[in-house]
């Protein structure tokens, strides 16, 4: 794990993670999520549950960005530059 950073935002990333920095990216104006929990801790595979230490390890640092057929060129253009930014500024870019 690496030391906290900030984004220049006022949210301070506590790793250089990707989904770590969705505060970073949310208070920019983009919407980020993490999207998915791993299959194996929904209550529908309840019974066949079990520790994947990897799955689990990987699905916090994976986001949803913003990604439909709704987006203008400029809403594309604001994604790309800011995700530019925050990894920059945390030091991942």
């Amino acid at each position: 794990m690496t030391a906290a950073s900030t984004c220049g935002t006022g949210c301070t990333s506590p790793t250089t993670a990707p989904a770590s920095n969705s505060c970073c990216l949310k208070a920019r104006g983009i919407g980020v999520g993490v999207h998915y929990r791993p299959n194996h801790l929904q209550p529908a595979f309840g019974r066949w549950r079990r520790d994947l230490p990897a799955t689990e390890h990987v699905a916090g640092e994976i986001l949803t960005m913003p990604f439909h057929q709704h987006l203008a060129e400029t809403d594309i253009d604001h994604v790309v530059t800011t995700l530019g930014e925050v990894l920059t500024s945390v030091g991942t870019a």
